[in-house]
């Protein structure tokens, strides 16, 4: 069972999928910028220009359609829902669905990370427009608009502006 279905989660899923192992990806069912959506935060991103074999950029949502269909090569399957719970006290570990549980010798937890939002007025329309960057190394270094303007947000040991 791979938990989670960005970039690292769907590497799970060819790799796991290409030793026959039939694995079940649990991508998510949430939606918007703090929710558990499908793809992970590159769904919501436009150009990712720093992902090898794109020498000419792709967006986010294509990056992520297409790792989706190579898993998905591999007999693969998703199910498009949130985990609500999980259990690894003991083998096999268990994971459920809302009332479906599912069992595994092996969990993959690849949920990624959530961007912390300032909470600023319209801030889910102006992210889906690329008006506000939530990713200062990727997307923020872009002029957005054609103007910088900047919030530093502390991360683990690391400022980021």
């Amino acid at each position: 069972i791979i938990i989670g279905s960005g970039p690292a989660g769907l590497t799970a899923a060819i790799y796991t999928g290409r030793a026959a192992l039939k694995p079940l990806v649990i991508e998510g069912g949430g939606a918007g910028p703090q929710g558990n959506l499908p793809g992970g935060q590159l769904m919501w991103t436009t150009e990712v220009e720093n992902y090898p074999g794109f020498e000419n950029g792709i967006l986010g949502p294509e990056l992520m359609s297409t790792m989706r269909k190579q898993a998905q090569r591999f007999d693969v399957d998703f199910l498009t829902e949130d985990v609500t719970k999980v259990d690894f006290s003991k083998r096999p570990f268990r994971v459920w669905v809302g009332d479906k549980e599912f069992q595994s010798e092996a969990i993959i937890i690849s949920t990624g990370a959530k961007s912390i939002m300032l909470g600023l007025d319209r801030e889910d329309e102006m992210i889906d427009s690329s008006k506000i960057a939530d990713n200062a190394l990727g997307s923020g270094f872009d002029r957005i608009n054609g103007q910088r303007n900047l919030v530093g947000m502390a991360g683990d040991d690391d400022l980021f502006i």
